[in-house]
C-alpha cells in the first residue's frame, strides 16, 4: 500500500500526538491511528492458516490472540513516562505487531518478539526485518525527511528482533520490559513459565500480563516466600490493569495507570 506525503505527515503528527497525550483522561482517538500503522504494514500479506506443532499441541499453546492495538499502545506511552524502559520483549509475539508498536510508541533501545509457532514468526520476521515496509528507511521520502531533521518512525539506532525459540529455551535477565498476553493455555505450564521469567527478571525491570496476572502473584507468594510481595494496586482481588515491578527486596504490584 503506498502512502502519498499528505498521508505520511498525517501520520507523523498523530504519532506525535500519542506520544505526548495524557492517558490518565481516557479520551479515545489514539486506536484508530495504530490500526491504520498496523493495517498498512500487514496490507499486501497473507497471514494464511496456523499450523500448530506437536509440541504446541501437546502442551496448550494458544493460537495467535491478539491484545488490542490501541489499549497496547495506550499502555506503553504511559508507562514509558514513568519507568523509562530501554528493552522491550513480546513473549509469543505472533505476527509481531505489539513489537512494531513498541518500536513505534516505546522508546526503547531494544525490541524483541519471541515465538514458538513458525508460521506466525515467519510472517512477524518478515516485517521486522523490510523494516516497517511503507515507513522503512530506504524509500525515498523517508529520506528527504531525515535530511530536513524529521523522523516518522524510530531509526536505525534501535535494535529489533524476531526469534524462532520455545520461551523455556530463552535468557530474559536483559529485558527490563517484559510483555505476556497469557500465551499458554495449561496453567502448570504457564506456572513454570512465570517462575522462570520472575527469576530471571533484573532489578527494576517491570513483566505486564494484560490477561491478569493473578497466577503470577500465586507464583510469587509461594516460590518466592523469602522475598517481600507489596501490592500498590486498588484491584486487590482481580489485578486487572497491573504490572509486577522487580526490586531489590521482592516484588511490587503496580496499577498500570497509578500515580
Amino acid at each position: 500500500m503506498y502512502l502519498s506525503y499528505d498521508d505520511k505527515k498525517e501520520i507523523k503528527d498523530e504519532i506525535g500526538k500519542i506520544k505526548n497525550y495524557d492517558f490518565k483522561s481516557r479520551e479515545p482517538g489514539f486506536n484508530s491511528i495504530t490500526e491504520r500503522i498496523l493495517n498498512t504494514i500487514f496490507s499486501h500479506k497473507n497471514h494464511g492458516k496456523e499450523d500448530k506443532s506437536d509440541y504446541e499441541k501437546e502442551n496448550g499453546n494458544y493460537p495467535y490472540v491478539p491484545f488490542n492495538r490501541g489499549m497496547f499502545t495506550q499502555i506503553i506511552v504511559f508507562l514509558q513516562k514513568k519507568y523509562h524502559k530501554k528493552s522491550f520483549i513480546d513473549v509469543g509475539c505472533g505476527i509481531g505487531d505489539k513489537v512494531i508498536l513498541a518500536e513505534i510508541f516505546g522508546d526503547f533501545k531494544s525490541v524483541t518478539g519471541i515465538e514458538l509457532n513458525t508460521t506466525t514468526y515467519h510472517v512477524a520476521k518478515y516485517f521486522i526485518d523490510t523494516g516497517l515496509l511503507p515507513f522503512q528507511r530506504n524509500e525515498d521520502y523517508f529520506k528527504k525527511e531525515m535530511l530536513h531533521g524529521h523522523e516518522i518512525f524510530t531509526t536505525a539506532e534501535i535494535k529489533r528482533e524476531i526469534l524462532n525459540i520455545n520461551a523455556f529455551d530463552y535468557d530474559f535477565s536483559q529485558h527490563d520490559f517484559i510483555y505476556m498476553y497469557s500465551p499458554i493455555s495449561d496453567n502448570k505450564i504457564l506456572k513454570k513459565l512465570y517462575l522462570k521469567i520472575l527469576k530471571e527478571m533484573p532489578i527494576g525491570g517491570i513483566l505486564l500480563e494484560v490477561l491478569g496476572p493473578e497466577i503470577i502473584v500465586n507464583v510469587i507468594k509461594k516460590e518466592f516466600k523469602n522475598l517481600s510481595l507489596k501490592n500498590n494496586s486498588k484491584y486487590d482481588s482481580h489485578f486487572v490493569n497491573v504490572i509486577i515491578e522487580r526490586t531489590e527486596t521482592g516484588f511490587n504490584i503496580n496499577d498500570v495507570f497509578g500515580e
